[in-house]
């Protein structure tokens, strides 16, 4: 799925173009815009606007992001020399963003390309009983904070007060339990595929892969285990509870791998895609990358 490029040309451009870029991210999922003039977070919250989607506010925040302001954001955080792969945002929740936006103000000195998955595309890949099981199950997050590793609840979901977090968790349709030394965990079953409200595509639309303990490096799976015993930080499930096996986990990446269409990135680069339609990624890179992300369009998902 190679995304449609479309070159700016001058400060009106965007403004006049937004609803040929709109009417094309619902056909090829994605648009790739160059030449604009980016360069401050607050650039990248007009171009939200002049494109005409509407912001969207996370709930619950699951890996660290600098927050500039007015819906603007770093891309989350991940090791420079390893693969981020596909992911559509926000499946785990009950409001998800359909369109994100990605600015490249500085790009990579090697490496780095982004890496789009057609949603669609990965649903005709999969095996037909592994997808069969997830339309019918959806899938189960469950995710453990460790006041010594990782986010804490405060952070995650901004709150300071624990009867105000119980309060949003019962809202969102999130069971919580405490665990061993305080901890607490949290699960969440969502549907795994999706049908999109305005092309009435079904769509795969999980982190079922992504957040699986098969998914990690051996060394670091061990490191949690031996740690954690059974409440590492993050686990996936069918929404039955039923485990996924490594097998599994392994296809679906795979399925990503496959379809994965890579774009190199250029200073004035914005990457318009739809949330539901499209995962995305990116490949290792090198040097000091400086990208602007927005996610709007909210949607909601019923439980």
């Amino acid at each position: 799925m190679a995304p449609l490029t479309l070159v700016s040309t001058g400060d009106d451009w965007l403004l006049n173009a937004a609803d040929d870029i709109r009417s094309t991210v619902l056909t090829q999922g994605a648009v790739l815009v160059r030449g604009l003039d980016i360069r401050e977070p607050g650039d990248l919250a007009a171009v939200r606007e002049s494109l005409g989607v509407q912001r969207y506010r996370a709930t619950e925040l699951f890996g660290q992001r600098t927050v500039y302001g007015d819906g603007v954001t770093s891309p989350i955080e991940w090791p420079a020399e390893r693969e981020l792969c596909p992911y559509q945002e926000e499946t785990f929740s009950t409001i998800v963003p359909r369109i994100t936006l990605t600015a490249c103000v500085r790009p990579p000195e090697t490496g780095g390309e982004a890496c789009i998955a057609d949603a669609r595309e990965l649903l005709r890949r999969l095996p037909d009983e592994l997808v069969g099981r997830f339309r019918e199950l959806g899938w189960t997050l469950t995710r453990v904070f460790h006041g010594e590793f990782g986010m804490d609840w405060r952070e995650a979901f901004g709150l300071d007060s624990y009867d105000a977090l119980t309060d949003l968790l019962s809202t969102i349709g999130i069971d919580h339990t405490r665990v061993s030394n305080g901890a607490l965990r949290t699960v969440r079953r969502r549907p795994a595929t999706v049908v999109h409200p305005e092309t009435g595509e079904e769509c795969w639309f999980n982190q079922a892969a992504f957040f699986n303990s098969a998914s990690l490096e051996p060394r670091d799976l061990a490191v949690l285990r031996r740690v954690f015993g059974p409440d590492i930080p993050m686990e996936t499930s069918y929404g039955d509870g039923s485990p996924l096996t490594a097998g599994e986990v392994s296809l679906i990446n795979e399925a990503y791998t496959k379809i994965s269409t890579v774009i190199p990135w250029q200073a004035g680069d914005l990457l318009v895609a739809d949330n539901m339609l499209t995962a995305h990624g990116h490949r290792p890179y090198t040097g000091n990358p400086l990208f602007f992300t927005s996610l709007g369009a909210p949607v909601s998902l019923s439980l």
